[in-house]
């Protein structure tokens, strides 16, 4: 199903290009080839390795009591088997040149996913790639959503996202858009990327940024869901629970120039992978763009 559907199946073949040479280059769900192979084996293997309580964080968000979660967890996850603690993964070395997977399809769009290696989440950094996201592609008042789509309809749908992983994590780039257009509409991208590289956001576009980011958040987080997600995540990449007015306390204290300089080690052609799905320029045709002047 993901690969009958461009906009996903283009994102698994960015995924593996970024990620070349690393466990985080494969896809979630696995292949025909890998499927077809699994045996009961193998899944009970894999429960005995991973499902213990080494590996085993329990939150709880809403209408809970505490003393009755802990009853509650200590009789159904108390007999667990400890188990190693998860091993943390080496992800792979910068790249030093542009990489490119393309796949011919014959269909009404072309769909566009690019990558550069961003920062991990226990990055410094962090906060600033955070308003760079937004202020690029975050929303419709996006750099890019403005200029691609609103000014000059290059494309259907165009936003950027962020892969944060412990410690690595990609700035990433999606967008829909006729095959004609896509010389053009990544040349109008990577000039953005330049101008917010050269003389970074004026202060009210900075402000907006951050509202939106905290305004975003604070709404997100009135749903127990979300409040249960952040805790878990919280723990298992800090070890701790980071309190949501800390981060916003930083996002506000981000400066035009940690954009301009965030952008400026990110935003870096050599670091780039594209991934095509549809009609559009070939290979060379792309490479000569990102390694031009």
């Amino acid at each position: 199903m993901i690969r009958d559907e461009p906009a996903q199946h283009v994102q698994e073949l960015l995924t593996a290009e970024t990620w070349k040479g690393s466990s985080l280059a494969r896809p979630i769900t696995g292949t025909k080839k890998s499927l077809g192979s699994i045996t009961r084996g193998d899944l009970k293997d894999h429960l005995a390795s991973h499902y213990h309580a080494g590996s085993t964080i329990l939150t709880a968000a809403g209408a809970v009591d505490h003393e009755e979660v802990m009853k509650f967890a200590k009789r159904l996850l108390g007999t667990l088997p400890k188990g190693p603690s998860p091993r943390r993964l080496t992800p792979p070395g910068r790249q030093s040149s542009p990489r490119i997977v393309i796949e011919e399809r014959e269909s009404q769009q072309t769909q566009l996913a690019l990558s550069f290696r961003g920062v991990g989440a226990k990055d410094p950094r962090r906060y600033a790639v955070s308003l760079l996201h937004v202020l690029l592609g975050g929303n419709m008042s996006s750099r890019l959503f403005q200029e691609l789509r609103e000014k000059r309809g290059l494309c259907y749908s165009v936003s950027t996202s962020l892969s944060n992983h412990s410690d690595c994590g990609a700035f990433e780039v999606a967008l829909g858009l006729d095959g004609g257009n896509v010389n053009k509409a990544l040349g109008i991208i990577l000039r953005e990327f330049e101008r917010i590289t050269a003389k970074g956001p004026s202060a009210a576009e900075l402000k907006r940024a951050c509202d939106y980011s905290v305004g975003t958040s604070r709404m997100a987080l009135e749903r127990a869901a979300t409040q249960n997600y952040r805790l878990g995540t919280s723990l298992l990449t800090y070890g701790k629970i980071v309190p949501p007015d800390l981060v916003y306390d930083r996002l506000a204290k981000v400066t035009a120039q940690e954009i301009r300089t965030v952008a400026s080690q990110v935003l870096n052609r050599r670091t780039l992978c594209l991934g095509m799905v549809g009609q559009g320029p070939t290979k060379e045709n792309l490479l000569s763009l990102f390694c031009g002047s």
